[in-house]
């Protein structure tokens, strides 16, 4: 889906509707990633949300864009599909990948960078598809020719060390102007640029304030009762696409089971297969119903028997 049909329409949704986990939350936690995307669904906040991030002014600010599909095909035997969290391409053939994270891992940089390549990958399969079209008026070297490619990671990391920028940002440097900070990069294909949301208060005093209110928004909408009084109108559009009550159901649901902590069903996994004398799905479903410190929702989604049948006889 590129670009969903709720941009400009919200409808309540029924009290039923909304999870219990979620019913006394106004908005949406933005660090998941039902949230994420649905908030980054609409073309005209993508726009708001990279020029504040890339700190566009003027005529250089970004007009609009495509909001591409997310599932990109790996280039590998196994025909693995890839997908990213948001992927878009402006009006000068510039494409960006958006993605959250919630936790650090020892391959995390090398993700960064492979996520990076296949889209990198797509984008230039555009550009040869683009290049077949005018190959009569074009050269063999344009076949080479790369769009820009711009990486943004937004990670809500624990703090490591007092001393460390909110912001982090690669290029293709040569090895030989390593130390000199005023160093060019070789090659504008592929920037990087991650944000780490939980350094950002120890650097709001010098962060732009529209680019501060996206990340505190990112970081805190859950937090939020309202919206803030002095927010701009993407940000309160923004705001809205988050409010819990104008969220359609399958996100919402999508959004509850996202938000279970993996300490606690580790936890409560092992306490039942402790106490019972076969491992199936319904008697992990019985046992966690007995546990009582579960809603419906989050024993469906780790049992995997639907929420409708778990209180039959019949299980």
């Amino acid at each position: 889906m590129k670009q969903d049909d709720l941009n400009n329409v919200f409808v309540d949704t029924p009290e039923s509707d909304i999870p219990e986990t979620l019913r006394d939350t106004i908005f949406l936690d933005a660090k998941k990633d039902p949230a994420f995307k649905r908030l980054f669904g609409d073309a005209r906040l993508v726009c708001d949300f990279l020029n504040a991030v890339l700190h566009l002014d003027g005529d250089a600010r970004i007009q609009d864009v495509e909001i591409l599909d997310k599932d990109i095909a790996l280039i590998q035997a196994s025909d693995e599909i890839f997908s990213v969290d948001v992927r878009a391409r402006d009006g000068l053939g510039q494409y960006f990948d958006i993605e959250i994270q919630g936790r650090s891992h020892g391959s995390f940089y090398d993700r960064a960078v492979l996520y990076a390549g296949i889209v990198a990958a797509e984008a230039h399969g555009d550009a040869l598809r683009a290049y077949d079209k005018a190959k009569k008026t074009l050269g063999k070297a344009a076949r080479y020719k790369m769009p820009h490619i711009i990486c943004i990671w937004l990670c809500d990391f624990p703090k490591e060390n007092n001393g460390e920028d909110y912001r982090e940002e690669w290029g293709i440097y040569r090895k030989n102007d390593i130390g000199d900070k005023n160093a060019l990069p070789v090659s504008n294909v592929i920037r990087y640029i991650f944000i780490k949301l939980p350094r950002v208060e120890s650097f709001k005093d010098s962060i732009r304030p529209e680019e501060l209110a996206w990340y505190d928004l990112i970081a805190n909408s859950e937090k939020h009762r309202e919206i803030p009084e002095t927010a701009s109108e993407p940000i309160r559009d923004a705001y809205e696409r988050l409010r819990v009550r104008r969220t359609p159901k399958e996100i919402l649901e999508r959004q509850a089971r996202d938000m279970i902590p993996s300490a606690m069903i580790d936890d409560l996994i092992d306490e039942a297969v402790d106490k019972a004398l076969e491992t199936d799905h319904r008697k992990l479903a019985h046992q966690l119903i007995a546990n009582g410190k579960l809603t419906d929702e989050e024993i469906s989604a780790i049992s995997g028997i639907p929420k409708e049948q778990l209180r039959s006889k019949d299980i």
